[in-house]
């Protein structure tokens, strides 16, 4: 087949079947451990996802939507523009899941934040309190991984480090509310 008749026959088979195309693409390009655990964060609507890419998944427990306000400087990619932001990493041979804050519109009441994270035991590093600081991981969970291509070990494991994360979803929560109640 010539290329020209075959990019033609290409088009035609797209236009009638532009949507199952444009899904298969789109979940085609998914990886598995970024599949795995947007289905987890799916299974029961308790969570927003923010970012989603094949090395990564940003999101937030829904209960706390209602405490952080939009107002941060970076994280350009998230569907909205939170400050405060949950994320699972997929690195080589582990699985990290991550509490972070970031830079805010407002430095001072940033450093209201870290000093109350801070005060309800989580662990934060000195720069967290410079009111130029930029990020801040508030809460790390790390898991080995033999093989992120098997999507039930994937699943299993990404499953550990939200219930793990369960555990300090209530404090953290505690301190926003306190943080960002006027």
């Amino acid at each position: 087949m010539k290329e020209t008749e075959l990019t033609q026959l290409c088009k035609s088979i797209y236009r009638k079947h532009r949507d199952a195309i444009d899904l298969i693409v789109e979940h085609g390009k998914k990886g598995t451990g970024q599949q795995a655990v947007e289905d987890l964060l799916e299974k029961d609507g308790s969570y927003e996802i923010l970012y989603s890419t094949s090395s990564s998944v940003w999101f937030i427990p829904k209960s706390w939507a209602k405490w952080l306000p939009e107002n941060a400087v970076v994280w350009p990619n998230l569907k909205r523009r939170v400050s405060i932001c949950c994320w699972i990493e997929f690195l080589q041979d582990r699985m990290h899941l991550h509490f972070e804050l970031c830079k805010m519109d407002d430095s001072k009441l940033r450093l209201k934040c870290a000093k109350q994270l801070k005060k309800a035991n989580f662990k934060l590093g000195a720069k967290a309190f410079n009111e130029t600081a930029t990020y801040s991981r508030f809460f790390n969970v790390v898991r080995k991984v033999k093989d992120h291509t098997n999507f039930d070990e994937t699943r299993d494991i990404a499953e550990k480090l939200l219930t793990k994360a369960e555990e300090q979803y209530p404090i953290a929560e505690a301190v926003f509310k306190n943080v960002f109640t006027k």
